[in-house]
């Protein structure tokens, strides 16, 4: 079945043909830590009643002719630009590891999170500290000695922090909108190496003495954009790798004059800039070609030894050493995984005097992929006696190497935990905007109360996303493997209830008031009470082979509406509640976009809920793109909006619309008199409009910052009001239901929220 992202990659080409270019858009753990300032440095079956639809009403009779809504309106020339403020953004959750070292001796392992350093016992995975940062950390280094941990953030600096105390220092590094890089201390320790790329952007790299602060530049050494920085001392503290990619080989240059020494070059080809490791001693140098790893005489850069296999190369996520050799330079292991491309490197064991590998760890090891993603060494510390590994999901886990052997089992030392809001879920808003819920990447779903920043639970063992009351004071969890969903409250972590029957659970489930949650039982919709668990309702209406994708509630929970994605375009159904409290087809509707969980906007009832918009799209074409404003107390569609998308009600009588077409420009509609303003915002699908329908927040499209700040413009004047930095990929953006916050799901695992201070309205 085509993902939501070929769907949305499908929809776009064809609008473009049509002009316009629119986006897409259990163990309970309580702990609940305390909010940590953000420095510089410094989770009963009963009877199914039948239920008798009605047919829906013809819309014919009540449309307006398409011919009344001009394709291409001119805008309104008189604007007043609103206002709005942002007040301190603070960070949800730790994010994934982004990078991971183990201090000499394998006893401690620091982890450099997505906006935070910390550094753990091995043994039992205890937390020694923590150091959270305002922005985003690419990468860390350890000292020589394990005295110290530093860390390169995206502004450019680099933070020190000490491994006994956990008391950090913050230097000025490089100029700041930095996107990927490295950093590495000399083996002297006297001296911290770091570069950074990103777009139309590359460093040179750069030398921090820790004593005195100072930064100088190693001479020629400006990476061209596209080459990620890898960075590797020579044990004497002289020299240093700079990287390259192609027929360009990477070299070995002298840190105070920039000449090159070695050119990373052998008989066939280049040497891999991101797989090269000295020997404690210095007196060789290993290095990888694209099936086998060599050793080469450090003072001659003769070849010595070829060993079969190579490590892995450059990978998506490239942390920790690809080659290291052991403490005693007797051993040298690669830590293997998946190459960017997805081809596997197993993980290597080589006696360095017979060049024999003595140990593999093959594709089938311990570590299953989890949601689709590959097992991932970040950090690895071995010898021929043991191997001890960091993986991404937070595992660390030791094995013995066995000659000839692929199948040695890896032994789970300790777990350090992970909380990582994860793509594609989107996180959720309690109604009242003042908790969060979200689905881990690693199998948990965590709340957080977004007033103090702390998590308020995490719910070990659920997928998928979420569901919660108005209140927030309950949480409807997938439980996929029993075809069930649990309810627990919030405030007690107790579960309440399960609900059997489910095969899927919409992110709007609760209805406002919560007395009803509506979720999917193959192609039908059951209304049951969450506590009692009696069934209300069971709407059979969509189509066998439906999924039931959302659900949007009427504010006085007296109607909703339903979607059932097919392959196909879904239906949207519009029930309305009975005085004997059961539910009759109003009104239906067709999207080819129902299957969509965010980036469009399907269905919306207007404050009052006598007035809901629905989309109608048959085909994935601009042209049969329509909006349907259907009156429910007068039982039929008043106007129907032709070559438009739905954006957001403004008012009761005032909706926001977006061009399908053309210039995709904003424009604002009275419904029943089918006056118009037109802004000169433009739209092109996937963006989050404020509750006000005053401003629309999107991803950054200029500057220096590409889809890693928010723009938050007017809609009718287009004016960009606010900038808000983010330091990484930003994946969804919302605003919570009443407005009062503004929030993004980061690709580095983390939410960022804005309180909104101030705006007018």
């Amino acid at each position: 079945m085509p993902t939501q992202i070929q769907f949305t990659f499908l929809f776009v080409i064809l609008l473009v043909a049509c002009t316009a270019v629119p986006e897409p858009s259990a163990e309970i753990s309580t702990a609940v830590p305390t909010r940590t300032p953000i420095v510089e440095v410094t989770a009963v079956t009963t009877a199914v009643p039948t239920l008798t639809t009605l047919p829906p009403p013809s819309p014919s009779a009540t449309a307006v002719s398409p011919t009344e809504v001009s394709p291409r309106p001119t805008p309104t020339t008189e604007t007043v630009t609103p206002t709005i403020q942002f007040g301190q953004p603070f960070w949800l959750g730790r994010g994934v590891i982004q990078d991971a070292a183990f201090l000499p001796g394998g006893e401690q392992v620091a982890v450099g999170w997505a906006n935070g350093l910390s550094l753990f016992d091995v043994a039992d995975a205890t937390e020694q500290w923590h150091v959270p940062f305002a922005v985003p950390l690419i990468a860390i280094t350890v000292h020589p000695q394990g005295t110290a941990v530093a860390a390169a953030l995206t502004d450019g600096s680099i933070v020190v922090v000490d491994s006994a105390t956990g008391q950090a220092q913050a230097f000025a590094g490089a100029r700041p909108n930095a996107y990927w890089g490295d950093v590495a201390w000399s083996p002297d320790g006297r001296t911290i190496a770091f570069q950074f790329i990103g777009p139309r952007r590359g460093d040179p790299i750069y030398l921090l003495n820790v004593a005195d602060g100072t930064v100088t530049e190693v001479p020629g050494t400006t990476l061209n954009e596209g080459i990620r920085p890898y960075l590797v001392w020579s044990p004497d503290s002289q020299a240093i790798t700079l990287s390259s990619l192609g027929d360009v080989c990477g070299r070995l240059v002298n840190v105070a004059t920039g000449e090159t020494l070695f050119s990373l070059a052998h008989e066939a080809g280049c040497y891999d800039s991101y797989a090269i490791a000295w020997s404690p001693d210095g007196r060789t140098l290993a290095l990888a070609t694209s099936n086998e790893t060599h050793l080469l005489d450090a003072a001659t850069f003769e070849l010595q030894n070829r060993m079969p296999g190579s490590p892995l190369s450059f990978t998506s996520v490239q942390t920790g050493d690809p080659l290291a050799f052991s403490a005693d330079g007797r051993t040298l292991c690669s830590k293997g995984g998946f190459e960017f491309y997805g081809d596997f490197y197993p993980f290597s064991v080589w006696d360095v005097a017979t060049g024999e590998r003595v140990g593999t760890q093959g594709e089938d090891g311990v570590v299953p992929e989890l949601e689709g993603e590959r097992p991932h060494r970040m950090a690895v510390i071995c010898d021929s006696q043991a191997v001890t590994s960091l993986f991404r999901d937070g595992r660390i886990t030791q094995w013995t190497p066995q000659p000839g052997s692929q199948t040695v089992a890896e032994t789970t030392v300790s777990v350090i935990p992970i909380i990582a809001p994860s793509y594609p879920y989107q996180f959720v808003w309690s109604a009242d905007g003042r908790t969060i819920a979200a689905h881990n990447r690693y199998g948990s779903t965590a709340v957080w109360d977004v007033t103090t920043g702390n998590l308020a639970a995490n719910f070990a063992g659920f997928r998928g996303t979420p569901a919660l009351s108005a209140d927030g004071r309950l949480i409807a969890l997938n439980d996929w493997g029993n075809g069930e969903i649990a309810i627990y409250d919030l405030e007690t972590q107790q579960q309440l209830n399960r609900l059997p029957g489910a095969t899927s659970l919409p992110r709007d489930a609760f209805s406002p008031e919560g007395s009803l949650l509506a979720y999917g039982s193959s192609h039908r919709v059951w209304l049951v009470e969450p506590l009692a668990g009696e069934v209300t309702a069971v709407l059979d209406g969509h189509p066998t082979g439906s999924t039931i994708r959302r659900v949007f509630w009427s504010p006085d929970s007296s109607a909703l509406v339903t979607v059932g994605a097919k392959e196909e375009a879904g239906e949207m159904i519009l029930w309305e509640r009975a005085a004997n409290d059961e539910f009759h087809e109003t009104f239906r509707s067709q999207s080819v976009r129902a299957g969509y969980d965010f980036g469009v906007v399907l269905a919306a009832f207007n404050p009052n809920g006598n007035l809901v918009a629905l989309e109608n799209m048959t085909r994935p074409e601009a042209s049969q793109t329509k909006i349907a404003i259907y009156d429910r107390e007068a039982g039929n569609v008043i106007r129907w909006l032709t070559e438009y998308q739905l954006a957001t009600w403004v008012t009761d009588d005032t909706l926001l619309t977006a061009e399908a077409q053309y210039d995709t420009r904003l424009t604002q509609w009275n419904v029943h008199t089918g006056e118009r303003t037109i802004g000169w915002a433009n739209d092109v699908g996937g963006h989050a409009y404020a509750p006000n329908g005053l401003f629309f927040a999107r991803q950054s499209v200029s500057g220096r910052s590409i889809n890693r700040e928010i723009d938050i413009h007017s809609w009718q004047s287009n004016q960009l009001i606010e900038r808000l930095p983010v330091g990484n990929d930003i994946l969804h953006i919302s605003w919570s239901p009443d407005g009062r916050y503004l929030a993004a799901l980061v690709a580095d695992g983390t939410i960022r929220v804005w309180p909104v201070t101030a705006a007018d309205n």
